[in-house]
């Protein structure tokens, strides 16, 4: 499905600081944990990992930045906190 990213950096859990980014395309039950993608120049580019939304065109997808960083924080100190 294509859709358009609508929305980034949304605030979704205030008391952790952790941002989600959403799109308007129509989702599903069980397209949670699929990749959202961006094209660039006739490219795919992975922009997240979808994690919630409806039928009604709004959905909320974990961003590669927020992955990235908690990567990047696992290597630090070999967990996710």
């Amino acid at each position: 499905a294509r859709g358009t990213v609508v929305n980034m950096g949304i605030r979704f859990d205030p008391d952790t600081g952790d941002e989600l980014d959403c799109h308007d395309t129509l989702t599903r039950p069980g397209s949670s944990g699929s990749g959202v993608y961006v094209d660039h120049k006739g490219r795919a580019y992975l922009a997240g990992i979808h994690v919630r939304g409806d039928s009604r065109g709004f959905g909320l997808f974990t961003p590669v930045r927020r992955i990235r960083a908690w990567l990047s924080q696992v290597g630090r100190t070999g967990t996710g906190r």
